[in-house]
């Protein structure tokens, strides 16, 4: 269940109210205080909700992604505006689907990449080893990754090879176009890339070229269609990560992706559904539920939905205010924006058009911030998707960034498929 916290309630009084222990609630928000703030999102073990003056129907089926009539019916109440505060409800609890995980991960060190896979092995699938990427004659670059991969293993996570079309200048379509339009070049990329999947011990590969322009179209979907045909035989799988369209050209920006023919070919799509706003533009929502919504609508009915991955945001980003009317954003975790939201003692707002939390503050300098992340009641919406369309699963960027919620979520929602 999802509690809102109300102006001057304590976190004891709502432990209370629900028969359970502070602890309890703490370790499933991962909170290490007990200061909450007003319009703070809680989970809360159980299914047995109690109504708070001032509630109605509406915003407590909101919270969870229901509609008031499921939420009405569940509970045989005949009139969904009349509701009584202290009375208890019923929140309905749907047929657990089993689905795959990925996350991308950057590896670290031996001791680091161990601790975090043992943590994530009842939660994820697969891993996307982040990241190798080709040069201008298609060599590809070195990363230490021995130990993810064998931890990988180990933990019955699948390793996979990422390969991006990063440079100095950040994802680098220059690169992409005279890797993509040259034969040659194409075919030598494939051929390294099976090597480095040989040789490291990789289940398969995931394409991760970000930028391609639309006149790049046709020359992605040849290399993909050559580096299935070169790896799907020898058992590797080929998996693609894609920006979010609602349409085969639309938005116009994207139209180097070509969900329909990219579908055909690859193993796996990975939806990038987030970035609506990012932070080297302006402040909003990060993935807006309408938007999300929309490219999952589009998606389905264009790629075959047992290959198509959810993109999950794990992390928050931070805009400030300048005084001349710029704005500037920094990536958190979930977690550390409800930290900051805590000690700062800062109410929680909700757009309920996006399905989205935020919250201002005012740091030290004197200059304003607006921070947009996700939490429980913006997660059990996407959750929601993932069922609702009957699509293969979900992924994020990336493993380290710690969101309690959504990972206690994930174990009561899904049955997560292991090798």
């Amino acid at each position: 269940m999802i509690h809102e916290v109300k102006a001057g309630e304590p976190l004891w009084k709502i432990a209370n109210k629900y028969n359970q222990t502070v602890s309890s609630i703490q370790k499933m928000n991962g909170l290490s205080t007990d200061q909450i703030v007003p319009g703070q999102s809680l989970l809360i073990p159980g299914t047995t909700y109690t109504i708070s003056r001032g509630e109605s129907l509406w915003t407590i089926a909101n919270r969870h992604s229901l509609s008031v009539w499921q939420l009405a019916r569940f509970n045989g109440i005949k009139d969904p505006s009349v509701v009584r505060a202290g009375a208890k409800i019923y929140i309905p609890q749907y047929k657990k689907h089993r689905i795959m995980t990925g996350a991308y991960m950057v590896p670290k060190n031996k001791e680091s990449d161990q601790s975090l896979l043992r943590n994530y092995r009842p939660l994820v699938s697969q891993i996307g080893v982040f990241e190798y990427h080709p040069d201008w004659d298609g060599n590809l670059s070195s990363l230490q990754a021995i130990t993810a991969i064998t931890e990988g293993w180990k933990q019955h996570l699948v390793p996979v090879a990422v390969i991006t079309n990063l440079s100095a200048k950040g994802f680098d379509h220059q690169l992409a176009h005279h890797i993509l339009n040259n034969p040659s070049l194409r075919k030598k990329l494939i051929n390294n890339i099976e090597r480095l999947l040989r040789y490291n011990d990789f289940k398969g590969v995931n394409i991760d070229f970000e930028g391609v322009r639309s006149e790049d179209r046709t020359p992605l979907n040849l290399f993909m269609k050559e580096l299935a045909n070169k790896l799907q035989p020898s058992g590797f799988t080929v998996s693609i990560a894609v920006p979010p369209k609602q349409g085969d050209r639309y938005p116009s920006h994207f139209a180097g992706y070509d969900y329909a023919a990219l579908g055909k070919v690859v193993d796996y799509m990975f939806l990038m559904t987030y970035d609506w706003h990012w932070f080297g533009g302006p402040p909003g929502p990060i993935a807006p539920i309408n938007q999300v919504h929309a490219t999952l609508n589009y998606a389905v009915n264009t790629v075959p939905k047992q290959k198509l991955f959810l993109g999950i945001a794990m992390y928050a980003y931070d805009w400030i205010y300048f005084r001349n009317g710029a704005t500037k954003g920094t990536s958190r975790s979930q977690n550390e924006a409800v930290k900051l939201a805590m000690d700062l003692g800062v109410p929680i707002m909700y757009d309920l058009s996006s399905k989205s939390p935020y919250f201002f503050y005012t740091d030290k300098k004197g200059n304003k911030h607006v921070v947009w992340f996700e939490d429980a009641r913006s997660m059990i919406a996407k959750y929601r998707l993932i069922s609702q369309y009957g699509i293969r699963g979900m992924g994020g960027w990336k493993l380290g960034l710690p969101f309690p919620q959504a990972e206690a979520m994930l174990r009561q929602m899904f049955w997560i498929e292991k090798p």
